[in-house]
């Protein structure tokens, strides 16, 4: 990326606001920091990037938000919108904002609906990074994913969140993140409602990317973690080589690598984001 690329002014100091965006169909709570080539975090809540963000701004503008219906952001349609829906939405978002071409980085969730907004929207992209996602659940993962929707439909939150948190960090950092247990518990749990989370799980129960990654045509690196039990490298090899060109690089963790080794996390992202 060019740094005469970006749309925001170039300055000493740190930039960070925190727009309201009226896409129509709802409104978009998103945050802006720092200055330079733009950068979208995506996942289903902004809290998820908060630490890598403040690495990220550094060098670039990064925009996080909530998708619509979720966090701080307002759903004015029935129900919850479908991962293509959230995808039309960045569309939306990135007009508003007059940004042209941006580097997308989904996780999780977000890396479904990256996926899509990257074979479908691929004229907005200089470059894609898909951490911790899957184009189809299969095996083991499917197992997991209709367990952790099971106690959403039974709405047995506790029991949803003690075998989540199974998936979020490998052994040797589970001491860590028994620390944070407070504090992910706020930016990746709390925040939802049981409907919101068995949207998210039926989403994923019914995903499938596979017939459309070939038309991804920007530089793409895909992201997994190593001991990651719900999308094991498998999953992560099935998505690269079903996108041209792909790069894949496995990290020492389990679902979250920006939470459970930010710095490993951050290195291997802006090795990736200053080469394309």
């Amino acid at each position: 990326m060019k740094p005469s690329e970006t749309p925001i002014t170039k300055g000493s100091k740190l930039k960070v606001s925190q727009p309201e965006i009226d896409i129509g169909r709802g409104t978009i709570h998103c945050t802006l920091q720092g200055v330079g080539p733009p950068v979208c975090l995506m996942s289903t809540l902004q809290g998820t990037w908060s630490a890598e963000a403040r690495l990220l701004r550094k060098n670039y503008t990064v925009l996080t938000y909530d998708m619509r219906g979720f966090g701080d952001s307002i759903n004015r349609e029935d129900g919850f919108p479908s991962n293509e829906a959230q995808a039309e939405d960045l569309v939306d978002i990135l007009n508003h904002l007059g940004w042209k071409k941006i580097a997308l980085v989904g996780l999780s969730h977000g890396g479904a609906v990256a996926q899509h907004f990257a074979a479908h929207f691929g004229d907005y992209l200089r470059s894609l990074v898909i951490v911790s996602s899957f184009a189809k659940a299969s095996g083991s993962t499917l197992i997991f994913l209709r367990l952790l929707h099971g106690f959403l439909v039974r709405s047995e939150l506790d029991t949803f969140w003690e075998v989540l948190k199974a998936f979020l960090c490998s052994e040797p950092n589970l001491a860590q993140l028994l620390r944070m247990e407070p504090q992910l518990k706020r930016l990746m749990f709390e925040q939802y409602t049981c409907e919101s989370l068995r949207h998210i799980y039926e989403c994923s129960l019914q995903q499938n990317t596979c017939g459309i990654l070939g038309q991804i045509r920007v530089p793409t690196l895909i992201i997994g973690g190593e001991a990651d039990m719900l999308f094991p490298p498998r999953i992560t090899a099935e998505i690269t080589a079903l996108i041209p060109n792909a790069q894949e690089k496995l990290l020492p963790t389990a679902h979250v690598p920006p939470v459970e080794n930010l710095r490993t996390f951050h290195s291997t992202l802006m090795s990736f984001l200053e080469t394309t």
